[in-house]
């Protein structure tokens, strides 16, 4: 396997096991499994001596056509994890956080959520479980759309010892925050407001849509909301709605069409970062949160006039359906063919905004304090992946689309290590100048035949070994790989 690599470290696969629908994968350092989320079923492994995993069995936590979304270990070593289960008819029934012991892999505990449970988060000493439920709408077969709020569950649980507590952790445990009011309205009256759809601009608080939580202290979280192009921070203690956070517009020099037969970005154009996971990094005395800025959308319009939830379209259809001013392209005919394809966000493009493509196709870094952008990997992982790659498959719709990202630091060095969603790979940033991560390394998973990665969890082994632990959504398979250090050093 051949990777761009600049740093002394490569990635060696393990073990790979078909496992149709892995999502999430998280360690429990106290039993020493590993945990997996799968449709409606959160599976078991443990690992061998030399990292192979051995399945244990399942839970099954809901009905068929529920949904596991998202599965969290308890760091205070109490016996229990956490997983997110979201029903079937999401928008308009509640979800569950459900409480598993570890080893028989029986239910003890639930507690009720809002809408969409999509991934949750334990403080440091798990004083908290931070739940963000994403709201996302639903459209019945009747065409009937419901769109419930989006949400952030708080969840104390600061008087469990053990999980034998669970059972009796009652309503009042759990506070469920709707992101209105005075904080919102500060929010949509700032510099830096949330993107809200124009079909719910006079119902904003339904459009917010929180995507993924961090918890680095037990006072705050912080909760990504994707579609909106914005941070939520969350206090924890009582629970409130602390602030909303645009997170404002990036130039990026991209490549938008699928169609040229060139793979190199040369458009600069601007970007909503739109970030999916989130983590928090602590760098020379400053903490950072790190986003991994994929950009994701509600579908894209095909039609003229049959827009319902979609909110993205080729910026070529939008302007031969009457939709767009002509004058938002950069004149030339060669941008109007290139550009043509390049999939932007639709509200912001008629309102005469400006031709704004969802994502940046790079990992941000932001002050924990304020919020504002520190720095960004730039165009490197969309270079990267266009020369390793022969596939041009994804220039016009958010090119490689980072998912993930979990910080690391090996050999001294603060590492991030990040999904490529598209068509698969996994990337470090050394990110020992916030002001300028760089791209260190990154290795084309695709290449194994192992697509779409999702969810990553890093297993620190008793030997000094670290693995890591990866699930491809779009291939079914989850794979463990080692990071280990090239001779010579």
């Amino acid at each position: 396997m051949n990777m761009i690599s600049l740093v002394p470290l490569t990635l060696v696969p393990l073990a790979r096991l078909p496992m149709p629908g892995a999502e999430i994968p998280a360690f429990d350092r106290v039993s020493g499994r590993l945990f997996v989320t799968s449709a409606s079923d959160v599976h078991a492994f443990d690992l061998d001596a030399g990292g192979v995993p051995r399945g244990l069995g399942f839970a099954r936590l809901g009905e068929i056509g529920d949904d596991v979304t998202h599965v969290a270990i308890d760091p205070a070593g109490r016996g229990f994890v956490a997983a997110c289960v979201v029903p079937e008819q999401f928008a308009s029934r509640h979800g569950h956080v459900v409480f598993l012991n570890p080893l028989t892999l029986r239910e003890v505990g639930r507690v009720a959520t809002g809408h969409n449970p999509d991934s949750c988060a334990f403080s440091p000493g798990g004083e908290f479980l931070v739940v963000a439920n994403e709201g996302q709408p639903q459209t019945l077969p009747s065409g009937e759309i419901i769109d419930p709020p989006g949400s952030v569950t708080v969840i104390d649980l600061r008087r469990v010892r053990s999980a034998a507590d669970l059972s009796a952790l009652g309503e009042s445990a759990a506070t469920t925050l709707v992101l209105s009011g005075g904080v919102l309205d500060a929010a949509l009256g700032s510099d830096r407001p949330p993107r809200i759809a124009a079909r719910q601009s006079e119902s904003p608080t339904l459009d917010l849509e929180p995507e993924y939580a961090v918890a680095p202290s037990n006072q705050w979280a912080y909760v990504s909301l994707q579609e909106n192009n914005a941070i939520a921070k969350i206090a924890l203690d009582p629970p409130r709605v602390d602030a909303i956070v645009g997170l404002g517009l990036v130039r990026r020099e991209i490549d938008p069409s699928d169609r040229d037969g060139t793979k190199a970005p040369r458009w600069e154009v601007t970007g909503a970062p739109m970030p999916d996971q989130i983590a928090v990094a602590s760098v020379g005395g400053a903490r950072y949160l790190i986003a991994a800025e994929e950009g994701d959308d509600r579908a894209a319009v095909r039609e003229k006039g049959l827009r319902g939830t979609q909110d993205i379209g080729r910026i070529g259809d939008l302007l031969a359906w009457g939709e767009i001013d002509p004058g938002l392209l950069v004149p030339g005919a060669e941008s109007a063919d290139r550009l043509g394809r390049l999939h932007v966000l639709i509200d912001e493009a008629v309102r005469g905004d400006g031709l704004v493509m969802p994502g940046t196709r790079s990992i941000g870094l932001y002050s924990l304090e304020t919020l504002e952008r520190v720095g960004d990997t730039g165009s490197s992982i969309e270079i990267a992946t266009l020369s390793l790659f022969s596939d041009d498959s994804r220039s016009d719709d958010r090119g490689p689309e980072p998912e993930g990202v979990i910080v690391t630091e090996i050999g001294g060095r603060n590492l991030v290590l990040a999904s490529i969603e598209r068509p698969g790979a996994i990337a470090a940033i050394d990110i020992e100048k916030p002001e300028a991560p760089k791209l260190d390394w990154i290795y084309p998973s695709a290449w194994d035949g192992d697509l779409g990665p999702e969810g990553m969890c890093l297993i620190d082994r008793s030997d000094g070994r670290t693995l890591l632990a990866v699930c491809y959504e779009t291939s079914g398979t989850m794979v463990v790989y080692e990071l280990r250090r090239t001779r010579g050093e």
